[in-house]
Formats: structure tokens, C-alpha cells, sequence
């Protein structure tokens, strides 16, 4: 139903104070929809938008639900309650899109309505299969989002709740490349805590799954982060081994101004083992990247 390229990735380009707030606040996906529809009946868009943005999370699998309820309502040849259902599903994904700066929920309504009458009639069933699995994935961008949003407040156990959830709907639909991210937020937010055996973990599946699609740029920040997280258990062979292995990957990538920290970490690490030519090397190589980045504050 969706083409190859397709990714239903939320993008907070910027958190607003708002939508963290309301991040916590969902209503059940029926009770959502219900509200939409009186609201978008009687045309008060005013509460239409209030109750998108005060229940991000929900949208994506009601905007899925009612696409189900369209292919239903088409199927017993009721043009009118399809119709319905799409110009629900259309308000709810534009209104998501404002807040989120996703299109990913337009594309999916969009996709339906391409869809002739001979092709909707072959994949009925596929369809609604289909649907329900961009549900999943819509409600998994929403809760990594959702968790961002606690770690902006600082609100790390919910963070870590809203990640866990978004793994194990991540992990049913087989997105290996969005899981790998999870993990890795997951793993910033034990490193938040201080609690450093849970963050290698997190980084160690991380950077599983990223090996596993060749994603070498987020390999390079698991395997950064790892090398982070063993200087502060004060494993410093650990450490220089991971950080000595992102430095090499970025490099390879051409991504300058990430091996600041690397470098500038390694520096660390050689003075804890009394390395201090080493140490003042990596210094100078930090300062140089900085200069030639422009990162001088760094």
C-alpha cells in the first residue's frame, strides 16, 4: 500500500512546551475519535486542533482505525460513511502534520485515496493488514516522540516508559532502523541517571541493529557512546577501544566536527592512565577540530 521509499517518521523539529506537557494526557484512540468527528461535524476546528495537539500519541492509530472503518464501509458499498471516514482521516492527519511537521499520516490517507475501485476491491484484506501495521508504526514515532518530550522536562522514568513501548511496537513491524535509535535513546536516558550498566546494554543493542542495515554514521555514535558511558565504570581499555572506533568511522565519513568529542573524551581517558603525551596529543587534535569547524566554543 505504501511505496518503497515510504517512512512514517515523526520529526520534532522543534519541541514546544505545549505538546511536551500534553504528551501524557491521551485519551483512548476510540474516545479520540468519537470527539473528532462531533467536533468536525459541527465544524469547530478551534477544538479539532486543541484535541490533535493535546493527544499526539493517539492520532496515528485513530487516522489507521478509521482508513480500517473506510475499507469496511466500501466494502458493503456505502460511499457515503467511506467518505466520511476519509474526510475525518484527512482533517485528523493535516492537523498532525501542523503540530509535528510530519506528512506521514497525509501520505497514508493519500495512498488510499489513490487506490481505483478494482485495486480497493483486491486488497480489502491486504489492506486492512497494512493499515494496521502503519498504526503501529505511527504509535511508535508517537511514543520516541512523546519521549523526547519527557527528556526535555527532564522527566526520564516516563521517558523510558514511552521508549519501551515504542521498541516493542518497532520490533513487531521488523523496523530494525527505528528500533536502533530507541535503544539508543533509551541508553541517553540511563546515562542521564548515571546508571551505566543499563546505558551499555541499551548502546550494545543499538548498535546491533544499526551493524545489521549498515548504518555506519549511528554505529559510529553507538560505539561513541558506549566508549562514553565505560569511562565513567572506569573501564579505560573499553573506553579508548570504542572511542579509537568511532573516531576511525566518522573519519572514513568525512564527519569532521563530530570527532571533537571523541578526541577531546580520549584526551580524558589517556590522563586517568597516566598517558600524558597521548593526552596532550588528542588535546591539540580537539582543539584543531574546533578551529577548523569553527566550534570555538567548544
Amino acid at each position: 500500500m505504501r511505496s518503497k521509499g515510504f517512512r512514517a517518521l515523526i520529526v520534532f523539529s522543534a519541541v514546544s512546551a505545549a505538546l511536551c506537557s500534553s504528551a501524557g494526557a491521551t485519551i483512548s484512540v476510540e474516545d479520540l475519535i468519537i470527539r473528532a468527528d462531533s467536533l468536525l461535524r459541527s465544524d469547530n476546528n478551534a477544538g479539532l486542533s486543541e484535541l490533535v495537539a493535546a493527544n499526539l500519541p493517539a492520532v496515528g492509530t485513530a487516522v489507521g482505525d478509521i482508513l480500517n472503518s473506510a475499507i469496511k464501509d466500501g466494502n458493503g458499498s456505502d460511499s457515503i460513511g467511506e467518505e466520511a471516514s476519509l474526510a475525518l482521516a484527512d482533517r485528523l492527519a493535516q492537523l498532525f502534520g501542523a503540530e509535528t511537521h510530519s506528512r506521514a499520516l497525509e501520505k497514508l490517507v493519500a495512498t488510499y485515496r489513490g487506490w481505483d475501485g478494482e485495486k480497493r476491491s483486491r486488497r480489502r484484506e491486504a489492506g486492512t493488514l497494512k493499515l494496521q501495521g502503519d498504526s503501529l508504526k505511527l504509535r511508535a514515532d508517537s511514543l520516541l516522540a512523546a519521549g523526547k518530550c519527557h527528556i526535555a522536562e527532564a522527566i526520564y522514568d516516563e521517558a523510558a516508559d514511552a521508549y519501551e513501548q515504542a521498541i516493542l511496537l518497532y520490533v513487531s513491524i521488523n523496523d530494525r532502523y527505528s528500533a536502533g535509535i530507541v535503544w539508543g535513546s533509551k541508553g541517553n536516558v540511563h546515562f542521564a541517571l548515571r546508571q551505566w550498566k543499563p546505558a551499555i546494554k541499551c548502546y550494545e543493542r543499538a548498535l546491533k541493529l544499526r551493524r545489521s542495515i549498515d548504518d555506519r554514521r549511528r554505529m559510529a555514535n553507538a560505539i561513541a557512546s558506549l566508549g562514553y558511558t565505560c569511562l565513567n565504570t572506569r573501564d579505560y581499555s573499553r573506553s579508548e577501544k570504542s572511542l579509537l572506533q568511532a573516531i576511525a568511522i566518522r573519519e572514513s565519513l568525512s564527519a569532521k566536527a563530530a570527532l571533537f568529542t571523541p578526541n577531546r573524551v580520549l584526551a580524558t581517558i589517556y590522563v586517568e592512565m597516566d598517558r600524558r603525551d597521548e593526552a596532550e596529543e588528542r588535546f591539540q587534535m580537539a582543539i584543531d577540530i574546533a578551529r577548523e569547524t569553527g566550534d570555538l566554543a567548544a
